[in-house]
C-alpha cells in the first residue's frame, strides 16, 4: 500500500530520565510520530568512547514485523530495519539498552542519524540529540593527567 504524507515523520528518544551512574543500565525507545509508509530505516548511533556501551538492540512494538540487522564497532552502531509491509501510525520502532561506563549527565549520550525509505521520507527530531557527558570532577591538589 502507498501512503500520502502530509509532512515529515518525527522521531524522539523516550526513556532518558536524566543522569545515569557508572554501571547502571537504561532502556531507551526510539518513538516515531507519523510513521505511515516507512518500509525501511537506516540508523547510525554514535556515542563518546567510554561513556556508554550498547547492551541490546531490538525492534519496538510498532515495528514488530520488521527485520533488524545491526553491527556495533567501537563507539558506532549501524542499524538497518525493514519490513514487507510499511509502518502505520505512531509508536516505538527501536529499543536500545545502554550501560553507563562512567557517570553520565542529564543529556542523552547518543548522536543519531537516520534515514527512512532511503531518504524519501523526511525524518526530523534526531538532529537535536548531542552527546554530552557529566562534567569531570576535579580533586584539589591532584594532577589532571
Amino acid at each position: 500500500p502507498r501512503y500520502e504524507r502530509a509532512g515529515p515523520a518525527r522521531a524522539a528518544w523516550r526513556g532518558w530520565e536524566g543522569p545515569l551512574a557508572a554501571g547502571e543500565q537504561r532502556r531507551l525507545t526510539l518513538y516515531i510520530t507519523g510513521a505511515d509508509g516507512i518500509e525501511a530505516l537506516d540508523l547510525e548511533l554514535l556515542h563518546e568512547t567510554g561513556a556508554v556501551k550498547l547492551i541490546d538492540v531490538t525492534v519496538g512494538d510498532l515495528a514488530s514485523d520488521f527485520n533488524l540487522l545491526f553491527n556495533a564497532i567501537g563507539d558506532r552502531t549501524i542499524v538497518g530495519m525493514y519490513g514487507v509491509l510499511p509502518l502505520q501510525g505512531s509508536g516505538a520502532v527501536l529499543e536500545v539498552t545502554v550501560e553507563a561506563q562512567r557517570d553520565i549527565g542529564r543529556q542523552l549520550p547518543l548522536h543519531v542519524t537516520a534515514s527512512a525509505n532511503e531518504g524519501r521520507i523526511k525524518l526530523t527530531g534526531l538532529e537535536r540529540v548531542r552527546p554530552r557527558t557529566a562534567p569531570v570532577r576535579m580533586t584539589p591538589g591532584r594532577d589532571r593527567n
